[in-house]
């Protein structure tokens, strides 16, 4: 059983990450590549990065 919970564990944390990944690549195609929306854009991954680094 203990096979099946990481598994099960290991598609979760997957999931979780395409996600967030996929939120980070649709407001990049949002704001575009230029000016302030790209700054905003490096922002709001850095506020991640920090807010998953607790």
């Amino acid at each position: 059983y203990s096979t099946f919970n990481f598994l099960q564990w290991y598609v979760s944390e997957q999931h979780e990450e395409e996600a967030l990944f996929r939120g980070i690549v649709d407001k990049i195609k949002l704001i575009g590549e230029h000016g302030n929306g790209l700054y905003l854009a490096d922002q709001y991954i850095k506020n991640i990065a920090l807010s998953r680094k607790k």
